[in-house]
């Protein structure tokens, strides 16, 4: 018998001999699913493993529990990224406070290499049986040397004389070929084999800015009257929240029925109506005059997110309905803008959107919507052209990153843009005429993110 061989042997028979029940918990980290599923395919090989949802509270043993399932030992790991390089701590835990074992190895492309598993299974079960060793409870040991003898030559058995000292001075090199090539865990394991899936999203809220530009033009405008209007720049505070309640009961397809609701708006924001530079009039000519200016926007929507297995892509068809306002109020001389409408779009919101996760810690996204115009405001009325009709089309993309040490945050920046489309059949007597306008508003929008 081989030194290596013996010493995994002896550590096997004297965990079986103590009879106790183990059980490994769920590692944290980037990939740990997939180092989870390799060590306790190992582990479980040659014992008595119990579910680990059975004994754990959160992330830590109850052992409370443990005792009532006749589990001593848990078994605990992470993955620690560090750039490229990934490392999974390892540590065998018998009671509360410090483990009685603990020790990191290196991953390759996300997994523990062969020789490497070996490595820390051996170290993890030596751990295990020491405990068991310490608390008085059957080791298997080896057999007491025998007084030397003098048999003839070819009687003599060197082999077992020499395993009890090379289970004390050699080093393991691996496991049975059995533990070195483990095979699938048994079933009644119940988590250890099947990959674990992605979990759905129960809630997400975004705080963040849209910044903004917006221009007003008429088509085939034939009166003078009219006012354009173009905003280089403008901000607005905005907040998003995504809500799926179902996913608390379920991480079936239902799970991605949901609502989302998003609101922005502008603070402090003037318009400005310049005065003519010559030929006014008077002298001086008078100074420009400021119009309060507010900017409001609005959005409720059902949203059902459909994921593509574990890919990390997800489709979200949304309906709901869009209240978007653009007013102007009185000026610094007291007097109202003449010639410029106020809009308040009113209008159903259509649309689908797509977010896919890239290498754990990238999320891109994109969006595109319908927007029937229910109502537009003072641009259609009697004050300014009475029959007309509008539709609006919006959309989106962006990006977003996850923060490494906490993945639940996230880091994102979008480009959007927005366009409404007025047609007008004005009578001739009507005061105004124009064929039709279109208010379009293009930015972008940067924010924190929050995933549960």
């Amino acid at each position: 018998m081989k030194p290596s061989f013996a010493l995994a042997a002896a550590l096997i028979i004297s965990m079986s001999a103590s009879a106790e029940k183990i059980a490994v918990a769920k590692f944290t980290g980037p990939g740990a699913d997939i180092v989870r599923n390799q060590v306790t395919q190992v582990l479980c090989e040659d014992n008595d493993c119990v579910n680990a949802a059975k004994v754990m509270k959160g992330t830590k043993p109850d052992w409370k529990k443990a005792k009532k399932e006749k589990v001593v030992y848990v078994v605990t790991g992470k993955v620690i990224a560090k750039g490229k390089k990934r490392t999974v701590e390892l540590q065998v835990l018998n009671k509360p406070g410090a483990p009685k074992f603990k020790k990191s190895y290196e991953l390759d492309s996300g997994t523990l290499p062969k020789k490497m598993l070996t490595s820390a299974a051996t170290a993890l079960s030596r751990a295990m049986a020491a405990e068991a060793k310490e608390v008085g409870e059957p080791v298997a040991e080896a057999p007491a040397e025998e007084p030397k003898r003098e048999p003839p030559a070819p009687m003599v058995d060197t082999s077992k004389a020499s395993e009890p000292e090379a289970i004390h001075e050699a080093e393991p090199k691996a496991k049975p070929s059995r533990m070195a090539e483990p095979e699938p865990a048994p079933a009644e394991v119940e988590d250890a084999a099947p990959k674990k899936k992605r979990r759905a999203p129960v809630f997400s809220i975004q705080l963040g800015l849209d910044g903004f530009s917006r221009n007003l033009s008429y088509v085939q405008a034939t009166t003078p009257n009219l006012r354009t209007y173009a905003l280089p720049f403008a901000s607005a505070p905005a907040a998003q929240l995504e809500l799926f309640p179902l996913a608390v009961f379920s991480d079936g397809l239902i799970s991605g029925l949901g609502i989302e609701a998003g609101y922005a708006m502008a603070i402090g924001l003037q318009s400005r109506r310049e005065a003519p530079k010559a030929g006014c009039g008077v002298d001086p000519c008078p100074a420009p005059i400021n119009y309060a200016t507010s900017n409001s926007k609005l959005d409720v929507a059902l949203k059902f997110r459909i994921p593509f297995g574990e890919s990390g892509v997800a489709i979200a068809p949304h309906a709901g309905f869009r209240s978007h306002s653009f007013t102007f109020g009185k000026g610094t001389d007291g007097s109202t803008i003449d010639g410029l409408p106020s809009v308040a779009y009113s209008a159903l919101r259509l649309g689908l959107s797509l977010d896919a996760t890239f290498a754990e810690y990238i999320v891109a996204f994109l969006n595109f919507s319908y927007l029937p115009v229910l109502s537009s405001g003072q641009i259609i009325s009697t004050a300014y052209f009475s029959r007309g009709s509008a539709y609006g089309l919006e959309g989106g993309a962006g990006v977003g990153f996850k923060l490494p040490f906490l993945t639940a945050l996230q880091i994102r920046g979008a480009f959007n843009f927005t366009r409404y489309a007025m047609s007008f059949r004005p009578e001739m007597a009507d005061a105004y005429q124009a064929t039709g306008a279109t208010d379009q508003y293009i930015g972008f929008n940067v924010g924190l993110r929050y995933t549960f």
